[in-house]
């Protein structure tokens, strides 16, 4: 049986959340990608030579950052910190059904159920903004939301 301690996040709070932790990956997956690569988004010559390989890498490069972003999720959600560093900034955490922190095994399920969400055109992430309970389908898959600290 769920109950809740907590009112649950705003979307605001969860978009915010959510950029806080994505900018600075995607940043540095750029970087990555520039400095071993000699690949940048910005080079127009590559868009206009190379259509499909600009494409390529670019789509790389989301999924690299994806990637990433889903890594930290799992490893700092099941921390006691409860979220990761944009959570935490925002004053919002993730729980279980009982307002409990994650285990490691709800936070991996949770996460990996993140990858069919994001792959499906981010419908699973557009689902927060449809439901009263403002949690993605991976959040109901996995019986964790997002509350306020």
């Amino acid at each position: 049986m769920e109950y809740s301690l907590y009112a649950t996040a705003s979307n605001g709070k969860r978009l915010a959340a959510y950029l806080v932790d994505i900018i600075p990956i995607m940043i540095l997956v750029l970087c990555y990608y520039h400095w071993v690569h000699g690949f940048s988004i910005f080079d127009v010559q590559l868009k206009k030579e190379n259509p499909e390989g600009y494409a390529t890498l670019r789509s790389a490069i989301r999924l690299h950052s994806f990637g990433f972003w889903a890594l930290m999720c799992f490893l700092l959600e099941a921390s006691p910190w409860q979220g990761t560093w944009g959570k935490r900034l925002m004053g919002i955490k993730v729980v279980n059904g009982m307002n409990e922190p994650l285990s490691w095994g709800q936070s991996l399920k949770r996460n990996v159920l993140k990858v069919p969400a994001y792959l499906c055109f981010g419908l699973g992430f557009l689902w927060i903004l449809l439901n009263k309970n403002r949690s993605g389908i991976y959040d109901a898959f996995a019986h964790t939301k997002v509350v306020n600290r």
